[in-house]
């Protein structure tokens, strides 16, 4: 069972990792057309093949690995105590 300390520590990663994606140009603009109803194939299409998509990738993984070596070290503590 996780401790508050633990969940707090996850939350935190979670909220990087969803700001990240939220202030990427790509996802803003995306975002920006949907609320007003706009949905365009076209932009669906340029944004797969974007830049931002690559950065978003980029930034999901590292999140990733960061809780998990987080998880490693502290096994890691727990063995060599």
């Amino acid at each position: 069972m996780k401790t508050f300390q633990q969940f707090s520590e996850d939350a935190k990663e979670i909220n990087k990792l969803k700001d990240t994606f939220a202030n990427n140009p790509g996802v803003k603009k995306l975002t920006g057309n949907l609320k007003q109803g706009n949905i365009n194939i076209k932009d669906l299409k340029n944004f797969a093949h974007s830049d931002d998509v690559q950065n978003l990738k980029s930034a999901a993984l590292n999140t990733l690995i960061n809780v998990g070596q987080g998880y490693l070290n502290k096994a890691k503590e727990k063995v060599n105590k």
